[in-house]
């Protein structure tokens, strides 16, 4: 479970980074503010114009990056169902194995019993 965890995070965090690369989500910088009460009304004019452009900015990037998730859990479920036929096919392959050990065991063992047998009645 824990290299399946594993497996899953190195995924997503290559998943994420080729999102990026895709599309490059870049977070606005915040706007400077003046002071309010030393602040001339042509300074506030601007403040507010920055601050609303900052506003469209960030709605912006976060669209951005809300796209780069949900590509990025796509991809990982796409990634986790491959894993998953893989552990699956990994597993049947284990099973297969023991239940073949077992019956080459007992016909070993029903030979040698035949052989017993045969010593026995003789």
């Amino acid at each position: 479970m824990k290299i399946k965890t594993q497996a899953l995070a190195f995924v997503l965090a290559f998943t994420v980074l080729g999102a990026a690369q895709a599309q490059e989500c870049t977070r606005p910088a915040k706007p400077a503010v003046p002071d309010g009460a030393s602040a001339e009304r042509q300074e506030m004019v601007e403040a507010q114009q920055s601050v609303q452009k900052y506003v469209k900015s960030m709605e912006s990037y976060l669209a951005c990056i809300e796209k780069q998730e949900k590509a990025a859990m796509k991809k990982a479920k796409a990634e986790e169902k491959k894993l998953s036929a893989e552990r699956k096919a990994a597993f049947t392959k284990r099973y297969n194995a023991g239940v073949q050990a077992v019956k080459m065991i007992a016909q070993e063992f029903n030979k040698q019993l035949k052989a017993y047998q045969k010593s026995q009645s003789d």
